[in-house]
């Protein structure tokens, strides 16, 4: 056990500073972030919940911003990375025995527990937990840690029993009784202490005690498990002979990994229900973890343990338990006559409730009536009797509880990859298992310990990268396993085909039918696909099925159940239904299912709650959609494929995944353009080509243009009926012809229509914004948000609210920015546009070092270097720009601290990353350039008293720069992005008023002031240079310059700046 935890909850709260010592936390609000983090039990915390928790109804104004701040400070103060962030919030970077909460409870819920480790657990309590911590909060975490510390010290009164110290016990429990005298397990474990102490009779007074104080204060009487107890004791002092039964138990061949949860469970539900049944899928270990809880159970527990797998009918359970009872002599009914079976069946009964027994019932999926029946009729005669099962399917009698028996997990350390080592090992010590491919073969394998054991014991004779290569047979690969192992556990497919038989033939039926869904399926899906002779009994099947642990429900919150296979069945009933010649017909009723649920789920023709349900419904069955878009594209089925791209077209833009549609662009349309639309798929096919057109015009114009092409001969056969997508439409058809885009969109902007007017403007301000026409710009985004605010449109609020927080950072605006940035971010992450919060985060670094607040900013720069940077549309370099963009955050945080000359340092780093890869990224190579020339001349301004500002000698720089622009304004005249000359032009007037040319300086400003030049790196903002120049130039040629260039409208603006980059010479 560590000496110690990081962070220390069980009194004041303590946290590891840089130095490795554990300090206390000053402030209430971080003492209340980190105890929040530490009763999350090890999950992230949104952002949301941490504000709710920390400001419950009065959070402050910004609080993401005031959030972010805490948590940069309690940065600074603790050790490096105990505080990460994650994709939605923040959560705690420690293992378990870090946090001296976690560690204790840890120990308390140890089957196990020596008397030292529970000591040692109870000393981590330094004071009152909670008692510094303000709020529910507080109480939250006083009470988890009293139910700790309270199991503690129950965990060390068995442990001292264990030990054979029955006196220090008996003090102990006594303590623990006195504190509740309500309290049974306390009752129960003096009684047990004080018996082991030699002094039975003191505890069989402590029950009458008890007896008496729940009549008189409850008016109750004590529960069944401490009459037995108390009925024990009295045995115990009647007669100290006698041996206890325990018939069956087998002796583990080896350790039973990653069962110890489910181990404590079955036990702890043992001692509290009288049926216990460990219900799964073949194969996860249930046998095995019968037998260790038979193993575990109190030695003066009697134990019996019947295997039914070797029986064939239900008549045959009481002779078989007969003869292992030793009070028959066959294990068949049918050798006895019935006089024989009745007798036999009443000295069962008899021996079983002779003393308290727990029987334990083996494999009873095949004979589960009989055998309900059966355990119906034990537990009716026998109290004393307690019965755990193991089955495929539930008893499903009154009294029953199922514990359900889960696949091992398969995370970083899952008992998966564990399981599969230890076997490996064994099988082969000097076997190579490289972990990321042991854990992929275990993914495969859903965490089936019988399956990984097989995997793990074709090590003998081949390599681990070549067992998973073979998986793709399992059925093949995965036999001929533990010779002493019954039958039907020595293949794979022995395990499944067990399961099959006891399946009638429609739910064997069924069961080949769900088996192609790649990802799980709703009931809609189950009734689709099912043979239409037996649609009407569909669900009666698939119960049966879930009864069997064929196929599992997984349910949550807020979300419609849903339907999975595991892969080893989807596997085995694929094969049956191939076998059957059943696929095809079953494929084609999947694709009527996917055409159907797409046509009502057109998320670019709604709005409002319908909007944001349909994405959700597309989301989780998105693999499924994937899978109905290839099978379409096989069978040429039009129609389909229109409705089902269309519902995944939508859902993957609303995502930002444009990566995604431009995957299967080509592929979609050479199938569309091949006929016509019927009138009930024309606005899927519309909706389609649209955003294949404009995913794909960056790379891959081909098809873009094709798109295109087919989407023009679609309008003109009519509107969708949807007005915005007809818009949407119309816009993409202007592509390649401006100026009929410019007139379109204003004419769409004055649309009676709310969501076509908001489409408009929302298209009108990046629009504006690109051509240096900042106000009109934000007019349109503001008019945008007001009209996406009239028609609930979820997504153009988040998409608009981007916009907005980019042109509010781009004129300088950096306080505002963030105060935006918080609202886009807050309703986008509804759809996860992972590429718009990608956005959003290098703005709001940008702004935060504008504005001061340099641990967000040096933050959000650690992030981006994180991020990943695929499925994202575009043509510039992601990897570069998020290097830039980091450096450039960087070096505005050194700026905000006042070091200019580090500031002028990181931009120069980032002109030299971005330089090599300009061809890719010249939007960011310029404005690298004007950055690195406006900083350096910074920091040259800023030395001692007699240095000269400007450039260092031999910069080429402002050179590269100039012939930079005017490649872009000679080859792309429409299509460049003026802000970014504007820039430019800015870094040259710093550049050319340092070599004297004043009146090509003010010229430059000038432009830039007209072109819109971008401030979202503060050290460009206007404001700043306006002062630089005009110590060097002169007040009055600068506001003349920009009085001329005011009136220019954009080709004159265009063709000036041209003309003003061809007359300029830089000389390096």
């Amino acid at each position: 056990m560590p000496q110690q935890p990081r962070i220390a909850v069980l009194g004041p709260v303590l946290v590891e500073d840089p130095s490795g010592a554990a300090v206390p936390v000053p402030g209430a609000l971080p003492r209340a972030f980190l105890t929040a983090l530490v009763l999350a039990r090890g999950h992230a915390m949104t952002t949301d919940a941490l504000i709710d928790e920390l400001w419950a109804d009065a959070p402050p104004r910004g609080a993401r911003a005031a959030l972010q701040t805490l948590v940069s400070r309690l940065r600074r103060s603790t050790a490096e990375g105990l505080v990460v962030s994650t994709s939605t919030g923040y959560a705690l970077d420690v293992r378990p025995d870090d946090v001296d909460l976690v560690r204790a409870e840890h120990v308390a819920e140890a089957r196990h527990t020596s008397d030292d480790t529970s000591r040692a657990a109870l000393a981590l309590w330094r004071g009152d937990p909670g008692a510094d911590v303000d709020g529910d909060l507080g109480t939250a975490l006083a009470e988890r840690a009293e139910v700790a510390r309270r199991a503690l010290r129950r965990a060390l009164g068995t442990a001292m029993l264990d030990a054979g110290d029955a006196d220090a016990a008996v003090g102990l429990w006594h303590e623990e009784a006195a504190s509740d005298p309500f309290d049974e397990v306390a009752v129960s474990g003096s009684m047990r202490a004080l018996a082991a102490a030699g002094r039975t009779s003191e505890a069989l007074a402590v029950f009458a005690a008890h007896r008496e104080r729940l009549a008189d204060g409850l008016g109750a009487d004590p529960s069944a498990d401490l009459v037995r107890l108390n009925a024990d004791l009295l045995r115990r002092t009647a007669s100290a002979s006698g041996s206890v039964r325990r018939i069956g138990l087998r002796a583990a061949p080896n350790a039973l990994v990653g069962r110890e949860a489910d181990l404590a469970a079955v036990m702890d539900l043992l001692s509290r229900e009288r049926l216990v049944t460990v219900l799964g899928a073949g194969g996860l270990g249930k046998t095995r973890l019968a037998q260790a809880v038979a193993a575990a159970l109190p030695a003066d527990r009697s134990v019996v343990v019947l295997e039914l797998a070797p029986l064939a009918a239900g008549e045959d359970v009481v002779p078989a338990l007969g003869a292992l009872l030793g009070i028959a002599e066959v294990r068949s009914a049918r050798a006895l006559r019935d006089a024989v079976v009745a007798d036999l069946r009443g000295r069962v009964f008899r021996a079983l409730g002779e003393e308290p027994t727990v029987l334990v019932l083996d494999n009873c999926e095949h004979l589960v009536e009989d055998v309900a029946a059966f355990a119906a009729d034990l537990l009716a005669q026998l109290p004393s009797l307690r019965i755990l099962t193991t089955s495929r399917a539930p008893l499903a009698i009154a009294g029953e509880v199922v514990a359900p028996l889960a696949p091992l997990p398969v995370d970083a350390d899952g008992a998966a990859v564990r399981l599969f080592t230890d076997r490996a090992r064994a099988a082969r010590p000097g076997a190579v298992l490289p972990f990321d491919t042991v854990r992929r073969i275990c993914t495969r394998l859903d965490g089936s310990p019988l399956a990984i054991e097989l995997a793990a014991a074709r090590i003998r004779g081949m390599g681990v990268e070549e067992i998973e290569r073979r998986l793709d047979d399992r059925f093949a690969l995965l036999r001929g396993g533990d010779r002493s192992a019954p039958e039907r556990h020595r293949t794979l497919l022995a395990v499944i085909e067990w399961s099959w038989r006891l399946l009638d033939d429609g739910a064997q039926d069924l069961l080949t039918r769900l088996a192609l869904f790649p990802d799980g399926l709703a009931v809609d899906a189950v009734e689709a696909v099912a043979a239409p002779e037996q649609r009407d009994d569909a669900l009666d099947a698939l119960a049966e099925l879930v009864e069997q642990s064929l196929v599992q429900l997984v349910e949550h919150e807020g979300a419609d159940i849903r339907y999975r296979l595991l892969e080893t069945v989807r596997e085995f009933g694929a094969a049956r239904l191939d076998e059957r010649g059943r696929t095809d017909e079953v494929r084609a009723a999947m694709i009527r299912w996917g055409r159907d649920f797409a046509a009502t789920r057109n998320v670019f023709t709604a709005t409002g709650e319908p909007q944001r349900r349909w994405f959700r419904e597309i989301g989780r069955e998105a693999d499924n959609l994937v899978t109905l878009l290839r099978w379409s594209l096989v069978a040429e089925d039009r129609s389909a494929l229109a409705q089902v791209f269309a519902a995944l077209g939508g859902y993957w833009t609303l995502r930002g995944a444009h990566g995604e549609v431009v995957a299967v662009a080509a592929e979609v349309v050479a199938l569309l353009r091949t006929a016509q639309p019927p009138p009930g798929d024309r606005a899927a096919t519309t909706l389609g080509l649209v955003l294949i057109g404009g995913s794909a015009a960056f790379s891959d114009r081909r098809t873009s243009v094709r798109a295109i092409a087919m989407l023009r001969r679609v309008v003109r056969q009519g509107t969708t009926g949807f007005p915005v997508l007809d818009a949407q439409a119309a816009l993409l058809l202007t592509l390649g012809r401006p100026d009929d885009g410019l007139r379109l969109l204003a004419a769409l902007r004055d649309d009676p229509d709310d969501g076509v007017a908001c489409l408009a403007c929302m298209l009108s301000a990046p629009l504006a914004e690109n051509d240096g026409e900042f106000d009109d710009a934000l007019r349109y985004a503001q008019r945008a948000e007001a009209l996406a605010t009239r028609t609930d449109d979820a997504w153009a609020l988040g998409s608009g609210a981007v916009t907005m927080t980019q042109l509010l950072a781009q004129t300088g605006r950096h306080a505002d920015a963030l105060v935006v940035a918080d609202v886009a971010r807050t309703r986008l992450e509804v759809f996860g546009a992972e590429d718009d919060l990608y956005e959003i985060g290098w703005t709001v670094g940008l702004c935060a070092a504008a504005t001061g607040d340099v641990v967000r900013a040096r933050q959000v720069a650690a992030d981006l270097a994180n991020q990943p940077v695929a499925n994202r549309g575009g043509p510039d370099g992601e990897a570069v720009q998020m290097a830039v963009l980091a450096i450039a955050i960087a070096a505005e945080c050194a700026r905000s601290d006042g070091d200019v000359a580090s500031g002028a340092a990181e931009y120069a780093r980032a002109w030299d990353a971005v330089t090599a890869h300009r061809k890719q990224t010249p939007n960011w190579t310029l404005m690298a350039g004007a950055a690195r020339i406006a900083a350096e001349d910074e920091a040259a301004a800023s030395r001692p008293a007699g240095a000269e500002p400007g450039l260092p000698s031999g910069s080429d720089v402002p050179r590269r720069l100039r012939v930079g622009a005017l490649v872009m304004l000679r080859l792309h005249p429409w299509w460049i992005d003026l802000p970014v000359i504007g820039t430019t032009l800015l870094g040259l007037a710093v550049a050319a008023a340092r070599q004297g040319a004043a009146d090509h300086a003010a010229r430059c400003w000038g432009l830039a002031r007209r072109l819109g030049s971008r401030q979202d790196f503060a050290v460009l903002a206007h404001d700043r240079l306006r002062g630089v120049l005009g110590a060097v130039v002169g007040a009055g040629p600068l506001a003349d310059a920009e009085t001329a260039s005011a009136g220019w409208d954009r080709a004159e603006a265009v063709s000036r700046a041209r003309v003003l980059l061809e007359e300029l010479r830089f000389s390096a």
